[in-house]
Order: C-alpha cells, then sequence, then structure tokens
C-alpha cells in the first residue's frame, strides 16, 4: 500500500455552491463515506468530522500468519474509523441517530468497536466475507455503553452504521437496527452514506444537505477519478473536519 497527499482541489459547480448555506449548518458529527466504481478503476473515501480534536493519525500493520496486513486511521486514543487492507478492502464507520426508544438485547456481549474494523481488515477479503464476518459475530456497539441485568442480557445502542467496498467494486452498507443487521448493496456507480440510517431515514438527520450535495457531484461526473472523489470530499468538508481519506482500491493507494 502506498500513501500520498492530496493534490490541489478543484473549483466547484453552481450546483454544489447552492447547498453552501446548508453545509454551514452541519450537526456536530458530520462524517461523508462512498465508493465510486467503473471499470478497473475503484475509489473509496470518508471525511472524519468531530468537535474534538484530541489527535488523529494512521495506523500501518503488516501482514502476518494468517491475516492481511492493513491501514487504518482514527483517534490516537480511539478505535480505527477506516482503513484498507492489503487485498483491497475498504472500511469505514460513521454515527447514526439512534432513537431514543430503540435498543438491542441479546443474550452475547457485543462486540468492542475498539477491535471491529480492524478483525475485519485482518480477516477478510472482499465485501461478500466481510458480510458473512459480520453476521458470525456479535452485533458491535459503537460507544460501549453496554448494559448486562440479573438474567445475563445485554442492552445497549448500536448508533453507526458501516461501509464496506473491494477492489472488485462491490461495496455494501452495514446497519444493526432493530435486533438485526440489514445489508443495502450498492446499484450503480456509487454508494454513499452520511448520517442518516438507510433502512431507516425517519429515525433522524435525514434530510441531509451533503448526502445531496454529494449525489449531485456523483451523477454529474463523468467517471471514476481522484479529482472527482476529491470534490466530493471538498464540497463537504467543514471547520471540524479533522482528515480525509481516499483509498485506490485496485492498485493499493491512499491518499491523506
Amino acid at each position: 500500500m502506498k500513501m500520498k497527499s492530496a493534490g490541489t482541489l478543484p473549483v466547484l459547480p453552481p450546483l454544489i455552491l447552492a447547498f453552501g448555506a446548508l453545509l454551514l449548518i452541519a450537526p456536530a458529527r458530520a462524517c461523508t463515506v462512498f465508493c465510486y466504481s467503473q471499470g478497473n478503476s475503484v475509489l473509496a473515501g470518508r471525511s472524519f468530522d468531530v468537535p474534538d480534536d484530541p489527535g488523529f493519525g494512521l495506523l500501518f500493520v503488516p501482514a502476518a500468519a494468517g491475516t492481511h496486513g492493513w491501514v487504518c486511521g482514527g483517534r490516537f486514543s480511539g478505535p480505527c474509523a477506516d482503513g484498507m487492507n492489503d487485498q483491497g478492502l475498504f472500511a469505514a464507520v460513521a454515527d447514526v441517530p439512534v432513537p431514543a426508544s430503540h435498543t438491542t438485547t441479546s443474550s452475547r456481549r457485543p462486540a468492542s468497536i475498539q477491535t471491529f474494523i480492524t478483525s475485519l481488515l485482518a480477516n477478510c477479503a472482499s465485501v461478500d466475507e466481510a458480510i458473512n464476518w459480520c453476521r458470525k459475530l456479535p452485533t458491535p456497539t459503537l460507544y460501549g455503553q453496554v448494559h448486562q441485568d440479573f438474567l445475563g442480557y445485554y442492552t445497549f445502542d448500536t448508533p453507526g452504521h458501516f461501509l464496506i467496498a473491494d477492489r472488485s467494486g462491490d461495496s455494501a452498507v452495514l446497519e444493526w437496527y432493530r435486533g438485526k443487521l440489514n445489508v443495502v448493496r450498492k446499484h450503480g456507480r456509487y454508494q454513499l452514506m452520511t448520517n442518516f440510517l438507510l433502512t431507516d431515514p425517519a429515525a433522524g438527520s435525514y434530510p441531509c444537505p451533503r448526502y445531496l450535495a454529494d449525489t449531485g457531484v456523483f451523477d454529474q461526473a463523468t467517471g471514476p477519478g481522484l479529482e472527482t472523489c476529491r470534490q466530493v470530499l471538498d464540497t463537504t468538508a467543514q471547520g471540524i473536519t479533522r482528515y480525509s481519506l481516499l483509498c485506490d482500491l485496485a492498485n493499493g493507494d491512499v491518499h491523506v
């Protein structure tokens, strides 16, 4: 895997500038994640947007016996939020609102987000492998707020969803919601997620001006390219954007 710095970002077309006022009032957590592919070109990226700035960086882990090598980004003091492995598999997490009345109850202790993405990258090489791997694991919890009752059952929220993509151009959004894993597969050239549940937009944070703005960029583009993806990331960048990551899954390049 090779890491490169981002180049000069393009001038935004009028359609995207029209969303400027709306983007200025983005919520406290406002991440954007996408996969964009056509032919042999497969690109995936994310912006990491949070109000606090405790320090962020990249972690590189080489392949070992039976596991893939990977690179991931995130807080120095917290879990990895996104990354790519040496097989061209990409994964990223973003917050979603959870209705106050919704919790997950399970006899299995939830999986820790501290190791969820890194374990997925170490053990899976494709979207299908990653989905099957996730189905075998306990439901992950993003913030680790877990309660166990006297009968041994665990109750917790799952306020996050994941986008996974591989070098073939396949991608899917995974959402653990109302007691089950929901899989939304990619159709067409791109798949995009921000901070609302694709399986239940009415749960909150929808409609999303960032989702609409980036959809406009993708729909106007003639095909996948680094400049288009940088434009997507720049369109929704804001004062709380801590970093943006762009991965070329076919060639193993990481642009920061």
